[in-house]
């Protein structure tokens, strides 16, 4: 049997050359609820919650750019979070009203 890794290897009757680089990473899936938590939460760096989940800082950036996409301003959410209540009833009040509106009906 070959051993030598710089020659292909047999696999059946095809030749598989072997693989050069980086090994595949296996993908790790990042909690993004807790992520966005602690960096807003508790102003964590970006190497901070890389040591935390055990990433690199890159990765940390990308899952943090597409969260701040979602949400550019955690203090609007919040102010929004503690009148969502209301605004939501009045928006149904108003939708009801015009839709029972015997004017608009007709």
């Amino acid at each position: 049997m070959n051993t030598d890794p710089t020659t292909p290897q047999s696999a059946g009757n095809m030749a598989l050359p072997r693989r050069s680089g980086r090994p595949i990473k296996t993908e790790r899936k990042l909690d993004l609820v807790t992520l966005y938590k602690l960096r807003v939460s508790n102003k964590l760096s970006y190497g901070e919650l890389a040591r935390h989940f055990g990433v690199g800082k890159s990765t940390i950036h990308a899952a943090l750019t597409r969260l701040n996409k979602l949400c550019p301003d955690p203090e609007s959410v919040k102010a929004f979070e503690g009148v969502e209540a209301t605004i939501l009833t009045a928006t149904k009040e108003r939708l009801l009203a015009s839709l029972l509106d015997e004017q608009c009906i007709q």
